[in-house]
């Protein structure tokens, strides 16, 4: 009877103990894996926007060439180039998808056209058409174009990659509320089937009882026995 009791509770606490563990362990790895994809993402956009606005720094100080003639804005552009090349080479490090691969493609393609045409502008002469193309032509078609539609899939992606997670979030809300639930029926079935089978057990015990009790009526008196004997009631039966 012992075993009969203790096994059914114990390999069904064992399977929750199992479902818990690992629930847990899949939890961790995707709050993990959402971390990592969290992590990546912002690095992208943070590399496109920086890219951006320096492209558009050196496409205003180009501008201001033109509007004002002052050679110490052309100075600017030039100071601009390292920042610039470290931008392009960090969104690419960090480009993982194909049409990220060929957007950043693109933007280090123009911005060498843009670099070609400017050391025509380092002579002393500077030709006003050449900057004009650079400014109006080279740099918002050939490098900025590009740059924004990599800033644009970057967002893309992070804003599907928290709907992803999102989703998988409430099934894991559901699927541990199911996890509770299911254990507390395990539990009431668990306990009526015990239940039931230590009555049962009283009952086939209590049949041979009744045949002594029968034959000790005829030395003792009458001795009883109730049609739906309880423990209490064949505990007094052996005491007498």
């Amino acid at each position: 009877l012992l075993w009969r009791i203790v096994l059914p509770f114990a390999a069904g606490g064992l399977l929750l103990l199992t479902v818990g563990v690992v629930a847990a362990w899949y939890v961790v790895r995707l709050q993990e894996s959402a971390s990592d994809i969290l992590a990546w993402n912002v690095s992208s956009i943070r590399a496109a926007e920086e890219l951006e606005l320096v492209i558009r720094e050196t496409r205003y100080r180009l501008n201001q060439y033109l509007l004002t003639g002052d050679p110490a804005h052309l100075k600017e552009t030039v100071a601009l180039r390292e920042s610039t090349e470290q931008w392009i080479d960090e969104a690419h490090r960090l480009a993982s998808m194909p049409e990220e691969v060929e957007l950043i493609a693109q933007v280090r393609a123009g911005y060498q056209r843009f670099l070609q045409d400017s050391e025509r502008l380092s002579e002393g002469n500077v030709d006003v058409e050449v900057v004009r193309n650079l400014a109006r032509e080279i740099l918002p078609n050939d490098v900025l174009r590009p740059a924004r539609l990599y800033l644009d899939l970057n967002e893309q992606h992070l804003a599907r990659s928290s709907e992803e997670n999102q989703t998988v979030a409430d099934r894991l809300v559901i699927g541990l509320l199911l996890l509770g639930l299911c254990g507390g029926v395990a539990g009431l079935v668990s306990g009526y089937g015990l239940a039931r089978g230590v009555s049962r057990s009283i009952l086939q015990l209590s049949l041979p009882m009744r045949d002594v009790a029968g034959q000790l009526g005829s030395v003792l008196g009458p001795v009883t026995l109730s049609a739906d004997p309880q423990v209490e009631d064949l505990e007094g039966l052996l005491q007498v």
